[in-house]
């Protein structure tokens, strides 16, 4: 990265710092409890700006050649996380003076309008302001642009999942943010291969599928959350459980994952029974759901969609299995971890194998940090491309397991209206049928 090119990156984040502090301290007007909390992080936002003002007359001074280029071609990790937090916090400012406004209340907006946020959120904030601030005041102590890198290059950003059930994983703070708002999509879409609205339907109702699995209780989960290059094939026959499990896996890998970790689930059933329509869109499908929760990884995706500018445009306009390799692990190092589940438990045939096996073989020089699951049918003709590449683990449950996981959806389904029973009898005895065995009937 130029010298000058940092300097226009901290330039532009000092900008947002100083709106944030003006909407901010308007805040602080308001007859609100929380009025010192508010005053503080204004307090915290203008020593930010403060400091970036000076880290961007520093960068700008600092071996001001041009030639001299680093192979990151996005702003450091630590200034990315800022830029989100400042950004996110000036959009809910903005958000909740304009509905404000909305309402009639212009001559007393400031009186009228409170701070959005809990006290909790507030404190939070705080903490990771002051992170922030104490990052950049160790960038101000470098003697060169190398030195300044390395400082800011210390830390990796992953955008925050707020809701527990994982549901809601696709909105992300990124998408959010109204700079990127307008161009993003036009990237994202060049890539993605399913529509937001089904993605998240296909996780609420993932959601709901609860499966017992000894896997997740196994060291060999734990490796998968924390170390690179773990691999696993989960197989089982139909009727075996291969979408509840692949639910539970997901849902897991989320809830128990570590800091700084992106994790991407793959549903084989939103194109129909093959979600894919080549090995492109499969890759293309991966990248894009990277590239949508850092910064610096969805401009490397930007790059290269521009770079097919004019270029032949068929399967996933114009992109090649090279060339998203390549994307891929570049954008893996924005992260300490990349997690990949593929569910290919409604795919009619093993075609994506070759890819995925592909991707392996290359991560392991490319990408130490990358990890890929992959559930299945228990067939041998994904074995043989796969190989010892991969753990195989057979998921098929007990007879008790399918017994019980029938017994909730009954339950579940009668709940939600979608199945019906003449008398409620019935439903008590098809439940305890299910739950105790047909010889306890």
């Amino acid at each position: 990265m130029a010298a000058g090119q940092l300097a226009v990156s901290l330039d532009g984040l000092r900008a947002i710092a100083d709106a944030t502090f003006r909407l901010t301290f308007s805040f602080t007007k308001s007859d609100s409890k929380l009025n010192s909390e508010i005053r503080a992080v204004a307090n915290e936002i203008q020593d930010i700006a403060g400091l970036l003002h000076q880290l961007s007359l520093l960068a700008s001074g600092l071996e001001e050649n041009e030639d001299q280029i680093s192979n990151v071609n996005a702003a450091p990790p630590p200034l990315i996380s800022c830029h989100r937090s400042l950004e996110q916090l000036g959009g809910s400012l903005r958000r909740r003076t304009n509905r404000s406004n909305d309402d009639g209340c212009e001559q007393k907006r400031c009186a009228d309008v409170k701070w959005p946020f809990t006290r909790a959120w507030t404190t939070d904030l705080l903490d990771e302001l002051s992170e922030h601030k104490k990052t950049i005041s160790e960038g101000l102590n470098a003697k060169s642009i190398e030195d300044l890198l390395q400082v800011l290059s210390k830390g990796k950003s992953v955008a925050t999942i707020r809701d527990e059930d994982w549901v809601s994983e696709a909105f992300t703070d990124f998408l959010q943010s109204s700079g990127y708002f307008q161009g993003i999509y036009m990237v994202l879409n060049t890539f993605l291969r399913v529509r937001e609205e089904s993605y998240i339907m296909i996780q609420d109702r993932y959601k709901n599928l609860s499966t017992q699995s000894r896997f997740f209780q196994e060291e060999e989960f734990e490796n998968w959350l924390g170390k690179g290059g773990s691999h696993f094939l989960f197989t089982a026959p139909l009727g075996g459980g291969r979408t509840a499990f692949t639910g539970a896996l997901a849902r897991e890998t989320f809830r128990r994952r570590r800091a700084r970790t992106v994790v991407v689930p793959i549903y084989s059933e939103l194109l129909g029974t093959c979600r894919w329509a080549s090995d492109t869109g499969l890759l293309g499908t991966i990248v894009a759901q990277i590239a949508r929760q850092n910064q610096g990884a969805f401009k490397v995706l930007r790059r290269y969609c521009r770079d097919l500018s004019g270029k032949p445009r068929w399967a996933t306009n114009g992109a090649t299995m090279a060339g998203l390799e390549v994307v891929l692990w570049q954008m893996s190092t924005f992260f300490e971890h990349v997690l990949v589940i593929v569910d290919c438990s409604r795919a009619r045939k093993p075609d994506t194998m070759p890819t995925i096996a592909s991707l392996i073989k290359t991560s392991k020089q490319s990408a130490p940090n990358f990890s890929l699951a992959v559930v299945y049918q228990d067939l041998e003709t994904i074995r043989e491309p796969l190989g010892d590449l991969v753990t195989h683990w057979d998921i098929t449950p007990s007879v008790a397991t399918l017994q019980a996981f029938a017994a909730t959806e009954v339950e579940r389904r009668v709940r939600t209206g979608a199945l019906r029973f003449e008398r409620g009898a019935m439903k008590d005895a098809a439940i305890r049928k299910l739950s105790v065995g047909g010889d306890h009937m």
